[in-house]
């Protein structure tokens, strides 16, 4: 499957998954060969125990032959050491002077020589020493084997001349052979299972670090794969994300450039619109922000000018409301007075009509006037003649009481003369000087009286006489009264029926006036309405100024 950094994420997503099951795949497999390799070290190390188990039990055997001559103890030994000699033949065919036939054929007739090893084992276990015999470890445990192989073929040959020769003088000297020879045997077999031990330890060892390295690999394949593939997926995304935080702080004059075919590109694309679309609504907001702006300037100017306006209006309004109010108190005055003036006329029509005999009784009253005042005059003219007979008479008085006084001193005087026997006499001078004096206070009282009598007869006659002449001119004014009654009977009435129409005229005015003070009361009302509509517009007209601005400063550090 071709693969590029360029395919779908879904692809990436699906490669990575089969990495990560091709990884466990491998992993599982490393680990059951590592098992199966751990599992042939396990044998191999049960087989050596096993070889040196057989080693010593046959050596037990042979020491018994040779000390009681049983020759089945010689058989069991001689069969027992075929087995371990067999296992090392096995390792010593590895050197490769045999063929994979021939090694197989040999197992084969040689049979099972471990209990828990099996024939196709050992075939396996010799064919694996021939793949690694050029391995220093293999090498060195197959020489082991060959060694302890030529160690066992000499230590059985001898042995077996000691059997066949039953002379003790010849046994006791292979004696010192069979020593000797047995030391060579245990040294090789001692090379052998420290080769094999070896082997196993270079195997374990190999296993782990093909197994850390594989796993290594495998890992560091992983996360290559998962870096470069994550890094295709994640530096647009990374790319988006910068692009979109320099679009939020409102710069729109650039363009998301990616440069893959998957959905990143998709994003790109979308972002890419979304960014277009708001720099449309960007320029349309910074557009309408101006527009905006300038016209809540406007607005707020025209509803500054239209609450002044209001204001005065509403102040003009109260002073017509006043001045309605005013003309509607004096046209009802006017009504009023029309009223009166129409019950006035006709008041005064009857008070004419009472005026008009009233003239003509006062005009025969003058005439009686006339002859009563020539007749005062007269008697005025009598009592001036009395007046001065009554001043006559007051001289007398004052005389009287002039002597009296005289009289009264003269009395004191004498009483004085008198002493104690005068003075009864001298209270009486003292009383009658006391009456002179009043006397005299009187007379003077009463000729004053008298003077402003004369005075007033004489201005009494005076008057009389101008009276008379009064009286006569009255007679001709009564007459001429009379004849302008007369002419006034036809004025009244003319002006009766228009004060009249004036009182209905006056009325109908006073219901219009009132129609007009409830109309301006109303647009009072609607004025005041009006100014507090216009102060509150005037107002939101400044927030909705400061908003703008507000809108202004944020869309001025757009860019596009």
């Amino acid at each position: 499957m071709r693969f590029s950094l360029n395919d779908s994420i879904r692809k990436k997503t699906v490669v990575l998954a089969l990495t990560g099951v091709m990884a466990s795949v491998f992993i599982l497999g490393v680990g059951l060969v590592v098992l199966q390799v751990m599992e042939k070290m396990m044998g191999l190390q049960e087989g050596l125990h096993q070889h040196t188990t057989m080693h010593f039990e046959s050596l037990d055997y042979l020491q018994r032959y040779m000390y009681e001559g049983n020759p089945e103890d010689y058989e069991k030994f001689k069969e027992i050491r075929a087995r371990v000699r067999g296992v090392a033949f096995q390792f010593s065919m590895a050197d490769g002077s045999y063929s994979v036939e021939e090694i197989r054929k040999k197992i084969d007739s040689m049979g099972r020589l471990l209990d828990n090893m099996s024939t196709e084992e050992g075939k396996d276990t010799v064919e694996l020493g021939m793949k690694l015999r050029s391995n220093p470890m293999m090498a060195a445990m197959i020489q082991a084997a060959k060694e302890t192989v030529a160690q066992e073929d000499r230590f059985m040959a001898i042995m077996e001349a000691y059997r066949n020769n039953p002379d003790p003088e010849y046994r006791a000297g292979l004696k010192p052979k069979i020593d000797e020879s047995l030391k060579n045997l245990v040294k090789a077999k001692v090379n052998f299972t420290e080769a094999i031990s070896a082997f196993k330890s270079w195997v374990v060892k190999t296993v782990r670090r093909v197994f850390v390295g594989t796993f290594v690999l495998f890992l560091v394949l992983s996360v290559t794969a998962s870096y470069f593939m994550g890094r295709s997926i994640v530096k647009p995304i990374v790319k988006a994300i910068r692009f979109s935080q320099r679009v939020s702080k409102g710069g729109f004059d650039r363009r998301l450039e990616v440069e893959t075919k998957d959905e990143t590109r998709d994003l790109a694309i979308a972002i890419n619109a979304i960014c277009e679309a708001l720099r449309d609504l960007a320029v349309k907001i910074m557009n309408g922000a101006e527009t905006l702006t300038e016209s809540a300037q406007d607005l707020s100017s025209t509803a500054n000018q239209f609450a002044t306006t209001a204001t005065e209006t509403s102040a003009s309004v109260s002073e017509i409301n006043v001045t309605a109010q005013e003309l509607k108190q004096a046209v009802q005055t006017s009504s009023e007075n029309a009223d009166s003036v129409a019950s006035y006329a006709e008041h005064s029509a009857t008070i004419y009509e009472i005026g008009k005999k009233a003239t003509e009784e006062m005009g025969h009253g003058m005439s009686l006037i006339n002859l009563e005042v020539v007749e005062v005059g007269e008697r005025i003219a009598k009592l001036s003649a009395q007046a001065v007979r009554i001043a006559e008479i007051i001289d007398m008085v004052d005389e009287v009481a002039h002597q009296s006084e005289l009289l009264s001193v003269n009395a004191s005087i004498e009483a004085a003369k008198a002493g104690e026997f005068g003075k009864g006499f001298q209270v009486v001078a003292a009383e009658v000087k006391t009456l002179s004096e009043q006397s005299k206070g009187a007379t003077r009282q009463v000729r004053s009286i008298l003077k402003e009598i004369q005075k007033a007869a004489e201005a009494a006659a005076k008057a009389a006489k101008q009276s008379a002449s009064a009286v006569n001119h009255g007679l001709n004014l009564n007459e001429q009264a009379s004849d302008s009654m007369s002419r006034l009977a036809d004025s009244f009435d003319g002006a009766v029926a228009f004060t009249k129409k004036i009182s209905s005229t006056a009325r109908q005015e006073l219901q219009g006036v009132s129609q007009v003070t409830d109309a301006l009361a109303d647009i009072k009302d609607a004025t005041q309405q009006n100014t507090a509509g216009a102060k509150l517009m005037e107002s939101r007209s400044r927030e909705l100024v400061q908003l703008a601005e507000t809108l202004k400063k944020l869309v001025e550090n757009i860019k596009v």
